[in-house]
């Protein structure tokens, strides 16, 4: 069960950060002679997100409560607009978010997160 992600924090990620991996299904195996023998190892893979958005001072307090108790310290997956599609889709973090001070009271948040299928 998703939870949403706060509505009064920034509602689009920062496009100078975004980057979008695919998840990697399949399974290479070497060979000793020949081309490596490739095969699916899952149907379905988690996509991985690496972004950021800007918080100032106030709302990182709601940051802070939305990671560590909202979705358990990134346990619980929220659902969140999918920059590249615009639907709706669950994603959970997939390592602890990184702030970094921009100047005065406004922060950026780095995040990454998958997309779970």
């Amino acid at each position: 069960m998703s939870v949403p992600f706060p509505s009064t924090l920034q509602n689009k990620v920062d496009a100078e950060s975004f980057n979008y991996s695919f998840g990697d299904t399949t399974l290479r195996s070497q060979m000793d002679v020949g081309p490596a023998k490739v095969r699916r190892r899952f149907t379905r893979a988690v996509d991985m997100l690496t972004t950021s958005i800007m918080l100032d001072y106030d709302q990182y307090a709601t940051f802070k409560i939305f990671y560590e108790t909202t979705t358990n310290g990134g346990v619980t997956p929220f659902t969140y607009e999918n920059p590249l599609t615009g639907a709706s889709e669950e994603f959970r973090f997939a390592e602890p978010p990184s702030i970094q001070s921009i100047g005065g009271r406004t922060f950026r948040v780095g995040m990454k997160w998958e997309k779970l299928p």
